[in-house]
């Protein structure tokens, strides 16, 4: 596994590995360097659920006090690029946890936060009180 940029993967797996790592609490350096540079690469091919869910692992996984010295910017950066493009096929639940998970990972970007306040707006109604309060807290 020496080109992980020539890889193919399904955004699902590389979600469902960080998640994993996540809710486990375990710190795996080389295995978050692999999934964070194979979701850089596969970016585009990622829907909103396995993208945001990915994006707070991260953020979990970035807040734990030995991974300091590691940072998720790149994947934070292409992740807002995509859902800028993108955000009108975000939800409500998912748009929350993204704002949440650049808050977290203190991954400042004005322009996505208007996006997703702009398309949250709307959909408000469907938002249970946890998804307003992170929402409220990222803001």
């Amino acid at each position: 596994f020496t080109r992980p940029d020539t890889v193919e993967v399904q955004p699902q797996s590389l979600s469902n590995v960080a998640w994993s790592l996540a809710a486990l609490r375990l710190f795996d350096h080389p295995l978050i360097q692999i999934v964070a540079h194979l979701a850089i690469s596969n970016i585009a091919c990622f829907k909103p659920f396995e993208l945001s869910t990915m994006l707070w692992a991260l953020a979990k996984l970035g807040s734990m006090h030995h991974a300091k010295s590691w940072s998720a910017k790149p994947v934070f950066h292409a992740a807002a690029a995509h859902i800028m493009k993108q955000v009108q096929h975000f939800g409500f639940r998912c748009l929350a946890t993204t704002a949440w998970a650049f808050a977290t990972a203190k991954q400042r970007h004005a322009r996505l936060f208007r996006s997703i306040a702009a398309q949250m707006v709307p959909m408000v109604h469907v938002a249970n009180c946890q998804e307003i309060a992170n929402t409220a807290w990222a803001f």
